[in-house]
Formats: structure tokens, sequence, C-alpha cells
């Protein structure tokens, strides 16, 4: 780590975004990003996600953002060490921070070469070579313009900036362990975690829901040493998730995934794609529910309509239903509402006149009384574990499965 990467990435945070950071700045996006990426893996966190144009700051960073900012503020301190800086502007400092090829390693270095008062003494006690630690205290001159050490008979001492570096230097040396203390830990969890990602349940009634409960209680006994990370999104940001390697493992409803080719002939199950492999986990019957079920017209239904949008699963399913029900005139008709979120789409069903096409299982576990009628077997909602062909991947996948069939 280097004064340079905590200045670019403090401005980053600030700016929310890589391309306004390296606009401030006037260095290259590239190189923007590369100190961003390097702070998260010192780290072993992820101090930002991408939203839309924008970087949005992850809870973990609102967290640690007073001792990042801290510590680049300390950064930029070291800077204005430097020669000529009392004629230059706050900005033009913060530029010459960003710039300042100055690492963390070196200004302990530097701290212990003040504290022994000597450089010979201090290469002992650091067990470092003196050529390399008197090359390295030059080094450190030159970057900062100024003598930093007086060298005398009897050993060496600070020069006024000497002494305020070490002082800069020491509080940042703390900060920086604070900020890094629990990174082994995380990045050796992180190394071990199966990261399974899972389409959203119902609720706590839904079959996705009891086979997520039970992985959670069971995968721990059976293997101790890789906790199981679950997080629950839409099926297209799963199968975003798996090409990346954001997941190991999605818990998918798509119909024959949506990785995978259509089936040539009716009744065969699609097949994956070559970087892909799945098991099927369950099947689940879709039923149209809402209080004007008997009231529908199969061909002209009037009551709006609200289902999740184009990026689940689920409404992969139901568009299948309604190209199958409805003509191009009925369809254009539809007034569809769309809403990511089933607990929300059950409740307009039952509290605002709405329909929608919902698992049968969860709704009369939720809403028993809610009226209903059962979809065909074709339109049945599919559930299967997916995993990119890649090492571990593979063993994390089939291990799933074999607790989702016990």
């Amino acid at each position: 780590m280097d004064v340079a990467t905590l200045v670019t990435t403090r401005t980053v945070l600030e700016a929310r975004g890589i391309r306004p950071a390296a606009r401030r700045l006037d260095k290259a996006p590239g190189t923007v990003a590369t100190a961003l990426d390097r702070v998260e893996a010192e780290l072993s966190i992820a101090l930002a996600v991408r939203a839309g144009a924008e970087l949005v700051l992850t809870l973990e960073a609102e967290r640690l953002l007073p001792d990042l900012n801290r510590a680049a503020d300390l950064a930029v301190g070291i800077a204005c060490l430097a020669h000529g800086l009392a004629e230059e502007t706050p900005e033009d400092i913060v530029h010459r921070a960003a710039r300042l090829p100055i690492g963390l390693i070196a200004l302990s270095r530097f701290v212990g070469v003040v504290a022994v008062g000597s450089i010979r003494g201090a290469a002992q006690a650091l067990d470092v070579g003196q050529p390399q630690l008197t090359r390295q205290m030059g080094q450190l001159e030159s970057a900062i313009g100024r003598p930093l050490l007086d060298r005398l008979p009897t050993g060496t001492v600070p020069t006024p900036a000497g002494e305020r570096l070490r002082d800069l230097a020491v509080a940042l040396d703390a900060l920086w362990m604070r900020l890094s203390r629990n990174s082994g830990a995380r990045h050796r969890s992180a190394e071990r975690t199966i990261r399974l990602g899972t389409v959203m349940p119902l609720g706590h009634e839904s079959p996705i829901a009891r086979h997520l409960a039970h992985l959670a209680a069971v995968w721990p006994q059976k293997h101790p040493r890789h906790p199981l990370f679950i997080q629950s999104t839409t099926a297209e940001e799963l199968i975003r998730g798996l090409k990346t390697g954001m997941f190991d493992v999605a818990l998918l409803d798509t119909p024959g995934t949506a990785t995978s080719r259509p089936a040539t002939n009716a009744g065969k199950e699609a097949t994956e794609p070559q970087n892909m492999e799945s098991i099927p986990v369950s099947s689940g019957t879709l039923a149209l529910v809402g209080f004007a079920v008997d009231r529908i017209a199969a061909s002209r239904p009037r009551t709006p309509f609200v289902v999740p949008s184009a990026r689940s699963g689920l409404r992969q399913c139901i568009n299948a239903w309604l190209s199958d029900v409805l003509d191009d005139t009925g369809r254009d008709a539809l007034d569809i509402t769309e809403v990511d979120s089933i607990p929300v789409i059950l409740n307009m069903v039952m509290d605002h006149g709405f329909m929608s096409v919902l698992p049968l299982s969860s709704v009369t576990m939720v809403a028993p009384d809610l009226p209903h009628m059962p979809l065909a077997p074709r339109y049945d909602l599919p559930l299967r574990l997916v995993w990119h062909r890649r090492p571990g991947a593979e063993e994390a996948g089939r291990a799933l499965a074999a607790l989702l069939r016990t």
C-alpha cells in the first residue's frame, strides 16, 4: 500500500465513480480503478458497487469511511512536506499526493531508523540489508524533496521535516493496522466460502425458503471448513453472477435455466451449454390467483395483472402461459404492473384486486382462501442448481444437490 493509492481511493469514494475521480485527479481511469481494486484486495472487502453510472458505497465501506478519510488526510499531510507546496492550492496538493510513490513499508522503516538512531542499527533490528535500507531512505527523501535525516558521526537524527514525517507515519501506520487487522481472516473466509445465489422465496412457508433453511442448517455440520453464504436476487442477476464468478452455484427457477439452449422437441429436457451444468431440484405447479379468477375470459382478461419483471424465471413461465391463452390483441390490452417482490405481489392480489400467477403451494399456505386456478403441467416452475464448470464450483454444486435431496 502507498500514499498515492490511499488518496486516489478516497477520491473515488467521494466522487462516487472511477471516471469522475479520474477527471478530478487528472489521471487515467484505468490507474484509478487499479487503486480502488488494490485497497479492496488489501482489506478483503468490497468498498463500492456499481449502480447505473455511479458507484454506491457498501455498508462496510460506510463503516470504515471515517478511518479511510483520516488515512487519506495523513497521506496528503505527507505530501505537504514537499518543497514548494506552500504556494499550491489544496487541489494541487491532493493531485501531488495522488502521485506520491511512497509506500507504507518505507514509512514504517523510516520510523524504525529514527527510533534506533542509525541506519545500520535499524537494518539489524528490521532484518533488512543496510544498503537496501540506505537506498530506501534516499528514495524517500527524493520523493519528499528535502532532507529527512541528518547523518552524524554518532548516527542519524531527524530533521524538522523528518520529525513531522515520523509523526504522520506513526499515525498512518496505526490507522492502516486498524483498517486491515481483520483482512487476513476475511480473505481466508472468502477463499473457503461457498457462494450460493438463489431466486427470492415467496415467503417463509415457500418450498424455496424451506430448501434454503435446510441447507443453512445442515451445511455447517457436513462441511464445517467451508461456510455457506446465501444471497437472494433475480434470475437475471444470478445468471450474470455465475458468469462473473460472484456466485459458485445458483438455485434458479428459469425453465431449463436461462443459460441453456431451448429444447428441440416437446417433452425433452433442455441441455446446458458446455460451460454450465445443472441438476433438477424440484418442480412446482403455478396457478392463476385473484378474486376475479372465475370471471376471467381467457381471450380478454380485463382485471389488472401484477407480475415479476422479465428478470425473473417466474415471469418466463407466465409469459409462456400468456402467449398460449391470449392472442396479440389480448396481450396488447393486458394491464400489467411489474413488481420484483413476491410478498408485495401477493398483497396487491389480496388487498387491491389484482390478478397474478404464482406458485400454487406457496399461495395455499399463505392465503388458503384466495381463489385460484392451477395451470397445466407444461407451465410448471422448475427449480434447479446450476454452476459453472470450473474448479471448486462442480464440487460445491453436487454437495449442495446431495443435501437438497435428503
